[in-house]
């Protein structure tokens, strides 16, 4: 999921929003619930570091519709209802609650209309097929084209974004660390007694607008960040 902007505390990834194994015509779609460790990085175009990267951890809920994206690096946690189309946005003792408006089942998917480029197998003893598609989103934005490579059963390992932003180009690669099924624990979803008392901002906005993976392309509605 672009402008070279500061990146520094959200993710997800959300576009990695998780979905069940079959939806509409696609190839295939991500399981329903999975939850692990997520990493983004990306080129920077100015200072000394090449690239940046951001670790997480996410839990993907798509039989209720939610996710969890927490930095330990930071202590930013997002926690997006999109069952009731409601965002909780934290930093330490801030929290700022927003709506959230739907996301489409298909763009957590291998689209029908995705190119297979090749599948390969990885590992000495036990070895796992892996399968790569490439593809151009429908509303493209600043992404040109997508890669995202999966698991025979579609887990998710890796998403790499190509961008063409003010006649440069941009490479943003996500990664899928230690993913296993199911939500071990409940309570990760459970919203903090503050947040309830948080005043609602007007408006509604698309979730990829609260994600620092989303900011990176452009969307910086997010004073958390």
């Amino acid at each position: 999921m672009g402008i070279i902007v500061p990146v520094r505390d959200s993710l997800l990834v959300i576009i990695l929003f998780v979905m069940w194994p079959s939806c509409h015509a696609d190839v295939c779609c991500f399981p329903k619930q999975l939850e692990g460790q997520l990493s983004m990085l990306y080129s920077r175009a100015t200072g000394s570091d090449l690239f940046t990267e951001i670790n997480m951890d996410g839990s993907f809920d798509w039989t209720n519709k939610r996710i969890r994206e927490y930095i330990p690096a930071t202590g930013y946690l997002q926690l997006l209802f999109f069952g009731k189309g409601v965002g909780y946005f934290i930093k330490n003792s801030t929290c700022q609650v927003q709506k959230l408006s739907p996301l489409s089942d298909s763009e957590f998917c291998v689209p029908d209309r995705a190119k297979r480029m090749k599948s390969y197998k990885i590992g000495l003893k036990e070895k796992m097929t892996f399968t790569d598609y490439v593809f151009s989103p429908v509303k493209k934005g600043n992404i040109g084209q997508q890669i995202r490579t999966i698991t025979d059963d579609c887990v998710p390992v890796v998403d790499i974004y190509f961008m063409n932003r003010n006649n440069y180009f941009e490479m943003v690669t996500y990664s899928y660390q230690n993913i296993t099924p199911g939500i071990k624990d409940e309570k990760v979803f459970n919203v903090p007694s503050f947040c309830k008392s948080s005043v609602q901002r007007m408006g509604n906005t698309h979730a990829k607008e609260k994600t620092v993976f989303w900011n990176s392309f452009g969307f910086k509605d997010n004073s958390l960040v």
